[in-house]
């Protein structure tokens, strides 16, 4: 009941601020921008794009139905700011007075609560004004006519509700069918430059038949403009390349004319001076702060080195990362590469390149500021495991140049505590969580020692990638112990990987080899809990593991370049676990035990195959407000020599940043039903869905409306979990259903999350009593049978009520 009044109130609180009047603070004559409507049915321009053109917009809105900052604006009246500004003067003065005989400087005024609810949350009323309408109408005719309706007319029309003092303004377009490109013609003036053009360039975002577009003319221009300046034009600019457009002929069609033009004439007497082409002269290193002699240079094929004593990198490294090669010509995207692969080398703190002519030639001066080559760090952090909560710190240090190759040696000394549920532990609902569950009582630590190289290890070679590729090698051992009261964990685990990029959207990953020692040693109430459930599954997560896997992860990510509205995500990710290891065993003889498995070390080894798949689709509908989508997908299927999937790799619902109604491992698999929650729910299948509205509130805080959707399924049945298991007539019925609200606090480094929660939908309960709404007689029918099988003095479970969730999380959740 207490968390049902908590919902009502804050329905309440929407409602009180739907209910207040957004016009009580207007003079009389003035109206609220109440909406833009725009009436442009078959017109082929996004209603987004001509939206943005209207300069005056009606005030934001968080929820359809209210404007929460404008509401916050009108809340204080003028009688009652004067009046808070009065007191706070006098208080203020009296306290100024005590800090002038102190010698103190005295403090400024500040704002008052009802300043502050005004001017920082509160946002003013958007009063209609009719010049600036005129001219939203006026640009949005110019807009068409850059987007090929050459013949249109913008209307506007303002209906005023004097009794709300509100208006709406419609926008009204006519037009006649766009004109469309009939020829397209290149002129370039200088007949070198004609070869080129004629060679390199094509258009590509328009063709005779598609419909005149200055923004698609303005891309080809840019395109055109690179491709110039990448074949040694150093002093070329856009500026010399125009478009003529004849608009004359009949029929509503263009002819285009993109013309390069020669540069003015440099002396008195000449005519036309013809577009100058450069090859790179000379590449000269130097470090800041180095004396600038050539004593002491090194040459090499036309790269000099000044200084070689103040180096810290190999040369080497220096001319592998430089992609500007003398006797070459000129090309700015491989000036800007290079500068992008200099900067990023770890034993780089900046750079600068600076480029003088001489002649035919360029000379190309880089110089570069080292980082600091060593550093000792104390990082401390918080942490959250599925919606447990903990602290960790860690002892870093950092070499950045170990091998005077960039290349970065990193040993970390970690240690930390969390809250974790103990699996032994059942509960009723999320609000009978025992103590145990909610403080520290997990420990863990253990040391880490990783190289980054700033280039692909063998057997790869590099030069089969693209220049961009900016590619990495990574090998990483680490030891880890973690200690729970259910088990204690060690953890050994070697890695060896690549990472490179072939875009700036699109990145690949590949870890040829992977191993992980698992030892665990259960308590013996945890061990006996497994004993007393008689689950093999269980009883084979929570045992030793040996595990090789070689893995590939390949991230499209947009939002690294965002060019829109619509920001596209998506991460594949497959795994295959000791296939090469049984192959291995295989084929050399190996004896198998009784349940035809191989062991290495005593300990059988995992085997198995994984995918996942995570999409995401984040929509900016403007500078505040953002709605994200996630789809995510993943099954792991053991194979021939361990029939279950290792725990650390097996799927789980539930937690701060997946099913937020549920806390984590208490969700599945499928419809499986037991009265008690436990903390042990894991599956080979997960399918899962979100969906958040991402708002802001005021300058560092945000708030979020969501719904979760999702469950986790068994592959094959299993007698102890019925109905556990995927299966096609069923899964959907089974998907779980959770709603939420949340609040951000955004710091600019990091951000805090609080997420609450509720169950709309649980899959566990009979099919009829799954949603929120239905009745749940057959439910509490089975709680009432099982409190009077228990012994007296046992704790009676409950009848069922609403299901509430709490989550703090680090970082959006998607």
């Amino acid at each position: 009941m207490f968390k049902k009044n908590h919902i009502l109130i804050a329905a309440g609180l929407l409602l009180f601020s739907s209910a207040c009047s957004p016009t009580k603070r207007l003079s009389e004559g003035e109206y609220l921008l109440d909406k833009n409507e725009i009436h442009a049915q078959g017109l082929k321009v996004s209603k987004d794009e001509l939206n943005e053109i209207i300069r005056l917009q009606p005030n934001r809105k968080i929820l359809p139905w209210t404007r929460f900052h404008l509401h916050m604006y009108n809340i204080p009246s003028d009688e009652r700011l004067a009046k808070a500004r009065r007191r706070k003067n006098e208080r203020l003065a009296k306290k100024n007075a005590e800090r002038a005989e102190k010698g103190k400087p005295p403090k400024g005024p500040g704002k008052t609560k009802w300043e502050w609810l005004k001017e920082v949350v509160g946002e003013p009323p958007v009063i209609l004004d009719t010049a600036l309408v005129r001219s939203s109408t006026r640009q949005l005719s110019t807009y068409l006519v850059k987007k090929g309706y050459f013949v249109n007319t913008v209307r506007d029309s303002i209906v005023l509700r004097p009794n709300k003092q509100m208006a709406t303004v419609h926008y009204l377009f006519d037009w006649e069918p766009p004109y469309r490109i009939d020829s397209i013609e290149v002129v370039v003036e200088d007949e070198k430059l004609e070869r080129l053009v004629d060679a390199a360039f094509k258009f590509k975002h328009v063709s005779p038949g598609h419909r005149f577009n200055v923004d698609a003319l303005s891309k080809d221009r840019n395109r055109l403009n690179r491709i110039i300046r990448d074949n040694g034009y150093f002093l070329f600019s856009k500026e010399y390349i125009s478009y003529e457009v004849d608009s004359t002929q009949a029929g509503r069609k263009v002819d285009l004319t993109l013309r390069v033009e020669n540069p003015l004439a440099q002396t008195e007497g000449d005519t036309l001076n013809h577009h100058k082409r450069f090859k790179i002269g000379r590449v000269i290193y130097r470090y800041e702060g180095a004396p600038e002699t050539m004593q002491d240079t090194i040459v090499d094929g036309g790269y000099y080195f000044i200084g070689t004593a103040y180096y810290p990198l190999k040369t080497k490294v220096l001319t592998q990362n430089t992609f500007i090669r003398p006797d070459t010509y000129y090309s700015q995207s491989d000036v800007e590469l290079t500068y992008r692969r200099l900067t990023g080398l770890s034993a780089m703190s900046h750079l600068s390149i600076n480029i003088e002519e001489y002649g035919e030639y360029l000379d190309v001066f880089i110089t570069l500021k080292p980082a600091r080559r060593q550093s000792l760090a104390l990082e401390t952090q918080g942490t959250n495991t599925g919606g447990f909560l903990g602290i960790e710190g860690d002892l870093v240090y950092r070499h950045r140049n170990i091998f005077r190759g960039s290349e970065t040696m990193e040993i970390r000394l970690n240690g930390g505590l969390q809250a974790q549920a103990l699996i032994t532990e059942s509960n009723t609902s999320t609000e009978d969580i025992d103590a145990d569950n909610t403080r520290f009582n997990t420990l863990e630590f253990g040391p880490s020692l990783s190289f980054r190289f700033p280039k692909f290890l063998l057997p790869i070679a590099q030069e089969s990638f693209a220049k961009s590729a900016n590619p990495s090698t990574l090998i990483t051992a680490s030891y880890n112990f973690q200690d729970r009261p259910d088990f204690t964990r060690n953890l050994l685990s070697t890695q060896f990987g690549y990472e490179w990029k072939e875009s700036a959207t699109k990145t690949h990953q590949i870890n040829p080899l992977e191993i992980s020692v698992i030892q665990i040693d259960n308590s013996e109430e945890f061990q006996a809990r497994l004993d007393e459930l008689n689950d093999q599954f269980l009883s084979d997560a929570y045992r030793d593991h040996f595990i090789t896997a070689s893995t590939y992860t390949f991230t499209y990510n947009e939002q690294n370049e965002p060019k829109g509205k619509n920001l596209f995500y998506f991460n594949g990710h497959a795994e295959l676990g000791g296939n090469i290891l049984r192959s291995i065993y295989s084929l050399s003889g190996q004896e198998e035990d009784s349940t035809g498995a191989y062991s290495i070390f005593g300990i059988r080894f995992s085997h198995y195959v994984k995918g996942q798949t995570d999409v995401r689709f984040y929509r900016i509908l403007d500078s505040k407000r953002t709605v994200a989508t996630r789809f995510a997908v993943g099954v792991g299927v053991p194979l021939t020599n361990l029939n279950v999937l290792p725990f650390s790799e097996s799927f789980f619902g539930g937690g701060a940043n997946g099913l937020r109604a549920w806390q984590a491992r208490t969700i599945g698999p499928g419809g499986f039903f037991e009265p008690v929650v436990t903390y042990d729910k894991i599956g080979d299948i997960i399918i899962e869905t979100n969906v958040e509205y991402r708002f802001n509130l005021i300058d560092y805080l945000d708030g979020a409306f969501f719904v979760d959707v999702g469950n986790i399924w068994l592959l094959e049945p299993d007698e102890l979990r019925p109905e556990g298991d995927f299966a096609f007539d069923r899964f959907l019925s089974e998907m779980a259903f959770g709603v939420g609200t949340g609040l951000r606090i955004d710091f600019n480094y990091f951000l805090i999350r609080f997420d609450l929660a509720a169950q709309f939908k649980d899959p566990s309960l009979a099919p009829g009593e799954r949603w929120i709404f239905q009745d749940k007689d057959q439910y509490n029918a089975l709680i009432e049978e099982y409190n009077a099988g228990l012994e007296p003095g046992s704790t009676m479970l409950r009848p069922y009520n609403l299901q509430l969730n709490f989550n703090l999380g680090i970082g959006y959740p998607f």
